[in-house]
């Protein structure tokens, strides 16, 4: 393969393009060319309500296939989220009910869990319900006395939230 371009962007660091569609790194002023992994979204600051399709995606050469994975604590555990072709570039998520203001993604070469890049800082995954603060269980209520339940909010992702609650039930 002929190589086609070499762009830096800083004195070390620098992409080199084959005819073919081949990219790779350098970090060493062009000493040496590796594959590479980049997420590109998540970013930084971004607040992911549950349950809504967000997409992760990202750039990679010398890749096959990529593992998504995703933290609630800051990057001190990952939990899968899948295995996809590295061409893919982009990959729809679910949001999970698992509300964090730590949360990261790692997309790694599923073949060599070395070579791996991760989001930009950390986002927030907002639950879509609101939490109920009392009741918290156990209370033991007497018949005919009005009581208060209280929830965290009264508004997740834009909708308001209303309580329902009827003796018969």
């Amino acid at each position: 393969e002929a190589l086609y371009s070499v762009n830096f962007t800083s004195q070390n660091i620098g992409y080199a393009a084959g005819t073919s569609g081949t990219m790779l790194k350098t970090t060493d002023g062009g000493g040496t060319f590796a594959s590479f992994i980049t997420v590109n979204q998540p970013s930084n600051g971004l607040d992911w309500l549950a349950g809504t399709n967000q997409n992760i995606s990202w750039n990679s050469n010398g890749v096959t296939s990529v593992k998504i994975e995703y933290s609630t604590n800051g990057g001190s555990s990952y939990t899968q989220i899948a295995v996809v072709p590295a061409t893919d570039l982009t990959y729809s998520w679910t949001v999970p009910n698992n509300p964090t203001t730590q949360a990261k993604v790692k997309i790694s070469d599923n073949s060599n869990a070395s070579l791996f890049g991760l989001s930009g800082g950390m986002f927030s995954i907002t639950s879509s319900s609101p939490d109920v603060t009392s009741p918290d269980g156990g209370e033991k209520w007497q018949i005919g006395r009005a009581y208060d339940i209280a929830r965290s909010e009264e508004r997740r992702g834009g909708k308001e939230c209303r309580s329902r609650w009827s003796p018969e039930h």
